[in-house]
């Protein structure tokens, strides 16, 4: 696999996503983030957090939903990862 398409696989490569972070100091080794920001201090990325506003350190999503678990109220019932209670239509 090459993510940043360099002609350099990600084993072989110390920057996956080519943002200009090294995977082992980047918050989102795989997604490209010139920002770096993580807005909730858990050590992900607020671009590839699953739950940025609380803090969800190994990225849990129980059901799968694709909001981590410290966010997920668990009324995802669409499975759009909306939940319910923002929902305008749910089923």
């Amino acid at each position: 696999m090459d993510t940043d398409h360099d002609g350099m696989g990600n084993r072989c490569d110390n920057d996956d996503d080519g943002d200009g972070f090294l995977d082992q100091e980047d918050l989102c080794p795989l997604v490209p983030d010139k920002q770096q920001k993580d807005k909730d201090g858990d050590g992900s990325g607020d671009l590839c957090d699953n739950c940025v506003s609380q803090p969800n350190e190994e990225q849990q999503d129980r059901d799968e939903d694709g909001v981590g678990n410290a966010c997920d109220s668990g009324n995802d019932q669409d499975k759009d990862s909306v939940q319910a209670r923002k929902e305008i239509f749910s089923l």
